[in-house]
């Protein structure tokens, strides 16, 4: 500005070896010079200026303090480009091969001609051609208008309803003519690109760890790589984008971010399907599980944002649960439980089920575990199922069944991590993997037995006031076989009246084939019932046990005994024989009940034994009677007969204070007389008609003389009065019996006497037979003969006479006894041979008597009664 230059002040010379001055315009301001460019376009040419005096610092440094343009310039070669020409294009916001809906893309030319890349004039080309998306055109001008390329060109346009599909542009030159490209090295035309839409914050991120991408969503192990996704959506779902959309370095809205973890990657374009961009960045989770030496679980997140608003997206910031790796110090536990609520880890019902809880471990102590660290437990015996994380804690549960076959077997769980190697087995104990082990019970019925029994009487049925009776529930199935059970599987046990209470509820025998429980007696002699059912309120089969309350008997109690084959007697039994005792029960208030166990054993004398114990059968009954229950025993009597009061049963009470009970029988102990007793009776085989027969009998057995009862015998009597007779015993202990017969009072008339035993058999020696006999009177006849001259009234001189007594009464001829006649009366008095002599049964006397010697004299015979009965001719 200090002067106006001139066109001599500057010159140019030139690479191509032209140089010259130059011409001035524009009044000096401006200088201009031509040249001609080289023949070829193998390289650019050179240009430079230069002033016409030289500075001491050269005329290029005052050159270049005025001037923007390089001096020299380097002035390229353009050449005429053919189809051989190629074609790029990039989005504004990736640089890559998407295109957005209204966004401005770049496309560069990459000029060639036939023997390779070329410079060319903007004047050369045209502008590119878009196919299929009609709405997008090339607007502008070349970037590049007065320079030999390269050259670009913008595009803008497409609609919203192009999202997803594809366009491709396709170079021109001058002429129209579309490039075609080239390779080796690849030039496209057509350039293919894709229209994406605009992500919003609709879009989703999603993350899974590359060793637990079995488990829930979120879950990963420590140190493990995550691989994040996105899912490219907008306000109508899914749709296409760009990385750059999620990408951000803007400090506190980076994108992608993690919280806990490391090592996150760019984000990188994994779409497989058109219409859907999918995008991934890798991330690995934190090395430990816990913040330190505390339970505070490290947190892990992961956080995608829209690089336009910086919002984050949906799902974001996705957050991880950070699990272990859980190894075999891991521990487990086993529980069943019961319908009604009740627990147990060593034993299970057959068919039910056992919650498994696992505790999560590693080599530094208690760790969280995810379901798939671990296998189905190996179970023997039963199944397992697969595992569920207990939430809020490092443990795992699995739900093992018990077999419904195995029944008194052991069902074994094993803990399996999923790894299954041969050191992943637990519960481990001592270096020894040790399975956990669940006794299988049984499934108690409505057939299983009650019973009861009260603890001091013992008694089933009996019990005292106030006692505790304890039950015991065998346990049967369903087919009503013995099996086992838990004292849960039956409810509460119920008695009536209400009063009865419960003092201990069931509880399991060791080897839980039984159930017991206990209830207390009321106070007052009454009756209750005692019943047990199933968990499910199903009752036993067997009903509800009866049990009876029963008083204390005392020494006010009585004692009575009767043989039972003497008619109930209580004074007289037969040896040998049962003897029936009854105790009448009472204390000191009067009537009560009790029990066998009250008393000692009872005893006898002489030998005497019990013969069968005490029947309770009315020992007990409720209300109590008025005479009190009674309790009855049987004894054995002496083998042998014995006196009166030789004979007592006694026994003693071992309740109520004490005290003896005894019955003494008064009379004897008698003996069982048999066929070998016998009966003598008098007069012996003949008996006046109308006089009295008096027998006695005798008591014997096969060991002699016994005694005996007058019922032992029975008399049969034929032909005298009374045809039976009454037996008379002696006195004392009855060894012989007497009774009397009247004889008939009709000479000759037959008269028998049998005595025959009770038991059957006739006595010795059998039936006795008696021939009746008349009384005579002087109605009597005699007659005498000579034994020679056998003429009645003459006789030889000392000739045998026969005076025969010819038996009569006032009503004609009877008997008589030999004794009923004395000798015969002879006057005057001669020798007396013989007589009388009974004959004829009784009916005839006959006396012998000698004749005087004198021939011629005479005498008289007379015949004579007895004891002065009188004489008759």
């Amino acid at each position: 500005p200090e002067q106006q230059p001139t066109p001599t002040d500057f010159f140019f010379n030139s690479s191509t070896g032209t140089s010259g001055g130059v011409t001035s315009t524009n009044n000096g301001n401006t200088m201009t010079f031509t040249l001609s460019a080289p023949g070829t376009t193998a390289n650019p040419f050179t240009v430079s200026v230069f002033l016409s005096v030289t500075s001491p610092a050269g005329a290029i440094t005052a050159l270049n303090s005025v001037t923007a343009s390089p001096n020299p310039r380097i002035v390229p070669m353009a050449a005429n480009p053919t189809i051989a020409s190629g074609i790029l294009c990039a989005g504004a916001r990736s640089l890559t091969d998407k295109m957005r809906v209204g966004e401005i893309t770049t496309c560069t030319y990459v000029t060639r001609d036939g023997i390779g890349s070329v410079q060319s004039l903007v004047s050369t080309l045209g502008l590119p051609q878009v196919a299929v998306a009609s709405s997008i055109s090339a607007t502008g001008t070349f970037s590049s208008a007065s320079v030999t390329g390269p050259h670009s060109v913008n595009l803008t346009g497409a609609s919203s309803a192009a999202v997803g599909s594809t366009i491709q542009i396709t170079g021109t030159l001058a002429g129209g003519q579309a490039f075609s490209g080239h390779s080796p090295p690849t030039f496209f035309s057509p350039f293919t690109m894709t229209i994406v839409g605009t992500p919003t914050v609709a879009s989703t991120l999603s993350c899974v760890g590359a060793i637990s991408a079995a488990a829930p969503l979120g879950e990963v192990h420590t140190g493990e790589l995550v691989t994040c996704t996105i899912t490219v959506r907008d306000g109508a779902g899914v749709t296409t984008g760009e990385t750059a959309d999620f990408t951000s370095i803007v400090s506190g809205s980076e994108s992608p971010a993690t919280t806990g973890g490391t090592g996150i990657t760019a984000i990188a374009d994994v779409t497989t399907a058109a219409g859907a961009s999918v995008f991934q960045f890798n991330v690995t989770s934190p090395a430990a599980v816990f913040v330190g030496t505390t339970t505070t679980q490290t947190p892990f997140t992961t956080t995608i944002r829209l690089t336009d608003s910086g919002a984050v997206v949906a799902s974001s910031p996705f957050t991880f649960t950070v699990f272990g790796r859980p190894t075999n110090a891991s521990t487990m536990v086993c529980t069943f439980t019961t319908a009604s609520g009740f627990t147990s880890t060593s034993q299970i019902t057959a068919g039910g089920i056992a919650s498994c809880v696992i505790t999560v471990r590693d080599a530094t102590g208690t760790t969280l575990g995810m379901a798939i660290d671990f296998s189905v437990p190996t179970v023997t015996n039963g199944a397992g199922a697969s595992l569920t994380p207990v939430a809020g804690g490092p443990t795992l549960t699995s739900l093992i069944t018990a077999s419904t076959t195995a029944i008194g077997q052991a069902m074994t769980i094993t803990g399996r991590l999923s790894s299954n190697g041969p050191t992943d087995n637990f519960p481990v104990v001592g270096g020894i993997v040790v399975p956990l082990s669940m006794t299988i019970l049984g499934v108690p019925s409505e057939n299983s037995l009650l019973s009861c029994v009260g603890n001091v009487t013992a008694f089933t049925t009996f019990v005292r006031v106030g006692e505790v009776v304890f039950c015991t529930i065998t346990i049967r199935d369903d087919a009503s076989v013995g099996t086992t059970g838990f004292a849960a599987d039956f409810g509460t046990p119920v008695t009536s009246p209400a009063s009865v209470v419960v003092t201990q509820n069931n509880t399991a025998s060791l080897t839980n084939q039984q159930v017991t429980f206990a209830v207390t007696a009321p106070a007052a002699i009454q009756a209750f019932t005692v019943s047990s059912r199933l968990q499910s309120g199903t009752a036993l089969v067997g009903g509800p046990v009866a049990v009876t309350i029963v008083g204390t008997p005392t020494a006010a109690s009585t004692i009575s005994c009767t043989g039972q084959q003497l008619g109930s007697s209580t004074a007289l039994v037969r040896v040998g024989e049962l003897v029936t005792c009854t105790l009448s029960l009472r204390d000191g208030s009067g009537p009560t009940s009790g029990l066998a166990q009250d008393f000692q054993t009872p005893t006898g004398t002489q030998g005497a034994g019990i013969a069968s114990a005490f029947n309770v059968t009315n020992c007990c009954a409720v209300p109590v009677p008025a005479g009190g229950g009674t309790l009855t025993f049987t004894m054995t009597a002496p083998t042998v007969p014995l006196g009166a009061g030789l004979f007592s049963i006694s026994t003693s009470l071992l309740t109520g204070g004490g005290g003896t009970l005894t019955h003494s029988f008064a009379t004897a102990v008698i003996g069982i007389p048999t066929t070998a007793s016998s009966v003598v009776c008098t007069p012996v085989a003949e008996v006046r008609n109308g006089a009295t027969v008096l027998c006695t009998i005798t008591a014997r057995n096969a060991n002699g003389a016994t005694t005996s009862i007058a019922s032992d015998f029975s008399v049969a009597v034929v032909g005298g009065v009374p045809t039976s007779p009454t037996l008379v015993p002696s006195a004392g202990a009855s060894g012989t019996f007497t009774f009397t017969v009247t004889a008939p009072t009709t000479a000759g008339t037959a008269l028998t006497i049998t005595v025959a035993l009770a038991a059957g058999g006739t006595v010795s020696p059998g039936t006795l037979a008696f021939q009746v006999i008349g009384t005579p009177t002087t109605a009597s006849i005699l007659d005498c003969l000579g034994a020679l001259t056998q003429i009645s009234g003459i006789v030889r001189a000392n000739e045998s006479v026969t005076c025969n007594y010819n038996v009569s009464d006032g009503n004609g001829a009877t008997t008589a006894f030999v004794t009923d006649y004395t000798a015969p009366i002879v006057v005057p008095p001669t020798s007396f041979l013989s007589g009388p002599v009974r004959l004829l049964a009784g009916a005839q006397m006959r006396n012998l008597l000698r004749a005087p010697s004198t021939v011629g004299a005479t005498f008289t015979v007379q015949g004579n009664l007895s004891n002065g009965g009188g004489t008759f001719p």
